[in-house]
């Protein structure tokens, strides 16, 4: 069970199916901050200038396959899986195991403005990332990749850095910095491509089952996609504390159908490819928690994907210890 492996370690979910004010809701995690609200766009993620979250990082990279077609018609389409199915997806682990790891840490701090070349001013939501240990990456790309070009790298680059400018390690998509802004219907990030947004966390209706899509980065792709739910919600148990009334959200990454070529740029077949995961957020506390599984095809039941990255929530300046 990927999705509370690593999360079980410092964060417990636990999945109420029931009111979190009712007394006799037996599966619900009793709460140290009992005012905690109910979820609105204002309170689910606080943006006081300075405010700032750590995270423990962990990437891996498995022992996986692509599994290619000869011929773009030959490509099953049809619609991503439904949520159920994501969710399940998230919360198995890859059977060809791991072959690559790396842990670290990773951070997010409000400081101050930036205004894009697209001129939309919004908040400075900085990024920092530090690498504690990597093991097994060179010999897992040279063994695997077998000197492949996957399309998709490039892209999630710009999907979390919308200068284009590459991280470190491998940071996380679904949970990522840059120019951030909140408006009466959504929580979004922006880039230098266009004043519209480049990436929606959380739109104005955090009712449980609501749903949202965009199309990302419409000047470079035409079948790029970004699809969200608001999953469940649920009481969560971090390293700072324990929280009902947290938001379970689910995102998909719909790539479309991609060639992979080879390094002199000859092609070598065509897929179909989706990223899926979840952020967790709690109401005056913001995001907790994150995991993202990259490379799934989705016609394919023995896909696992090729990657994945885990944030784990291990401090705010928002709690006084």
């Amino acid at each position: 069970m990927k999705g509370l492996h690593l999360f079980a370690v410092a964060v417990l979910l636990v999945f109420a199916g029931c009111n979190d004010d009712d007394s006799d809701c037996v599966n619900c995690v009793s709460d140290w901050r009992p005012l905690i609200p109910s979820p609105n766009l204002t309170n689910i993620w606080p943006n006081a200038d300075g405010t700032s979250w750590e995270f423990d990082h962990t990437a891996r990279q498995f022992d996986g396959t692509w599994f290619l077609y000869p011929t773009e018609d030959a490509v099953p389409t049809g619609p991503p899986p439904g949520w159920s199915k994501i969710d399940e997806i998230l919360d198995t682990d890859p059977s060809g195991g791991v072959v690559a790891t790396e842990t670290g840490t990773y951070t997010l701090t409000f400081d101050g403005t930036i205004t894009t070349q697209s001129q939309v001013t919004a908040q400075n939501l900085r990024e920092g990332f530090v690498i504690d240990s990597r093991s097994g990456f060179d010999l897992a790309s040279s063994d695997r990749d077998r000197a492949v070009i996957d399309p998709c790298r490039a892209v999630r680059t710009l999907l979390r850095r919308p200068d284009g400018a590459p991280a470190d390690g491998y940071a996380p998509i679904m949970l990522h910095g840059g120019p951030w802004k909140r408006t009466a219907s959504r929580i979004a990030t922006y880039s230098d491509l266009s004043a519209l947004p480049a990436w929606t966390y959380l739109t104005s209706d955090l009712s449980v089952g609501s749903t949202f899509s965009q199309q990302l980065l419409p000047t470079l792709a035409t079948d790029l996609y970004l699809h969200g739910v608001v999953y469940r919600q649920i009481a969560v148990e971090t390293e700072v504390g324990t929280y009902k009334r947290a938001l379970d959200c689910l995102y998909v990454i719909d790539y479309g159908i991609t060639v992979m070529t080879n390094t002199q740029g000859e092609p070598l077949g065509y897929f179909r490819t989706i990223d899926c995961g979840r952020v967790i957020y709690v109401p005056t506390l913001g995001p907790v928690y994150s995991y993202e599984r990259y490379g799934i095809q989705p016609e394919r039941t023995d896909s696992d994907g090729v990657f994945d990255v885990t944030e784990v929530l291990s401090g705010t300046n928002l709690i006084k210890r």
